[in-house]
C-alpha cells in the first residue's frame, strides 16, 4: 500500500507542475516546473522542462504557480512578482514585505501605473483621492459607506464605473465645434495662469485642469467647480475676465 500512496503523491505533484507555466512578453507560454526567485531589484523565475531557464521579471508577462497568478509589478526602483488578487483598470496585488516569504503586503495599481499601498491609517482620505476618477466611489469612501473591509467590492464597483464611462465615451458624439473652441481657450488660460503669481495659485491650477479634463470628456461641469475657480481668480481681474468669457462659451457649447 505504501508504494501506491507514494505513486499517487508523485502523480499529483507531476500533474501540479504540468499546470504551472510562464507567459513571456512575446505571448509564448512555457510549461514546466516553476520556481519564483526574489532578488534585490529584479525578481526572476526559473522554469524547468526539457531544459532549465531563468528569466527576469522584465521578460515575463505572467506566471501561474500552484493555481495562483503572479504578475511583474514595478515598485519603487524594483520589479517584483506579486500575486494578482483582482485585475482590471484597478488591480489588486499581494506582495512580500522586506525579507518576509509571506505575501502580506497589499498594493492597488491603476492602469496608468499609479500605485498606493492599501492604507490602514487615513484610509478614507487617501483612497478617496486615489479613486477620484469615479466620483461616486470616491464619495462613498469619503463618507464611510465603503471601508477597508469592503476593498474587494470597492475594486469591483470602481472598475465597473470606469468600464461604463469608457463605453459612454466610445459611443458619445464628437465634441461640438463650440466646445472645442472653448477648450482651446481654456488651454490658453491655463498657460497664462501658470505665469501668474498669487495666493492659492496651485488650487486654481488644479481646478482649471479638472475643468479642462471634464470639458474634453463632454462631462457636465459641477457648479461648485465653476464657482470655486471664479472665486480663486477674484484678485486677478485680467484672468477673471478671460475666464468669464470662456465660461459663457462653455455654456453655449453645452
Amino acid at each position: 500500500m505504501k508504494w501506491l500512496l507514494f505513486a499517487l503523491v508523485g502523480l499529483a505533484a507531476a500533474v501540479g507542475h504540468a499546470q504551472d507555466y510562464v507567459v513571456l512578453n512575446t505571448q509564448d507560454t512555457l510549461q514546466g516546473k516553476v520556481k519564483l526567485m526574489s532578488y534585490d531589484l529584479l525578481d526572476r523565475v526559473q522554469i524547468q522542462n526539457d531544459r532549465k531557464q531563468v528569466l527576469t521579471a522584465l521578460q515575463v508577462r505572467a506566471v501561474r504557480l500552484e493555481g495562483v497568478t503572479y504578475r511583474p509589478v514595478r515598485q519603487a526602483n524594483a520589479v517584483r512578482f506579486m500575486q494578482e488578487l483582482q485585475s482590471g483598470y484597478l488591480s489588486f496585488f499581494a506582495y512580500r514585505m522586506g525579507n518576509s516569504t509571506r505575501f502580506d503586503g497589499r498594493l492597488l495599481q491603476l492602469a496608468n501605473q499609479n500605485q498606493i499601498d492599501l492604507p490602514n491609517i487615513g484610509f478614507k482620505k487617501q483612497l478617496s483621492e486615489f479613486l477620484q476618477e469615479c466620483p461616486s466611489v470616491s464619495e462613498d469612501i469619503k463618507e464611510g459607506k465603503l471601508g477597508r473591509n469592503d476593498i474587494d467590492s470597492i475594486i469591483q464597483v470602481f472598475n465597473a464605473c470606469i468600464d461604463k464611462r469608457t463605453l459612454e465615451r466610445a459611443t458619445a458624439p464628437a465634441t461640438p465645434p463650440a466646445a472645442s473652441a472653448a477648450i482651446a481657450e481654456l488651454t490658453r488660460l491655463q498657460q497664462e495662469l501658470s505665469e501668474a503669481d498669487f495666493p492659492n495659485k496651485k488650487d486654481a491650477e488644479d481646478m482649471l485642469a479638472d475643468i479642462i479634463k471634464r470639458s474634453s470628456n463632454n462631462e457636465t461641469l459641477p457648479n461648485y467647480l465653476l464657482e470655486g475657480f471664479t472665486n480663486l481668480l477674484s484678485a486677478q481681474p485680467e484672468l477673471l475676465e478671460k475666464w468669464k468669457a470662456v465660461r459663457e462659451s462653455l455654456k453655449k457649447g453645452g
